[in-house]
């Protein structure tokens, strides 16, 4: 019969050190994929379908939120800073 107790070495960690910093990572890199993903998204709300896609494109289905840039047109009457060029790097 097996006993919490009776494990080898209890005090040890289950993971080593190689392991847990790849997990971390891990964890930075989907970090940057969600923040630099979002940017994209933010810097074209606009979703299609198919190999082509742009502002004269007639989209699959568009996000009401303010784009941050003036071609795309989205009916708010402001337009956000335009960081597009960061989030593209780090995401691809």
């Amino acid at each position: 019969m097996s006993t919490a107790g009776s494990l080898p070495n209890p005090g040890n960690p289950r993971h080593g050190a190689v392991v847990r910093v790849t997990h971390w990572i891990n964890v930075l890199a989907f970090f940057a994929l969600l923040v630099s993903g979002a940017e994209i998204v933010i810097s074209h709300p606009r979703f299609y379908w198919g190999e082509v896609g742009n502002a004269l494109t007639c989209p699959l289905f568009t996000l009401p939120i303010p784009a941050s840039r003036s071609t795309v047109p989205t009916g708010y009457g402001y337009v956000l800073p335009d960081q597009n060029g960061w989030s593209r790097s780090l995401h691809f």
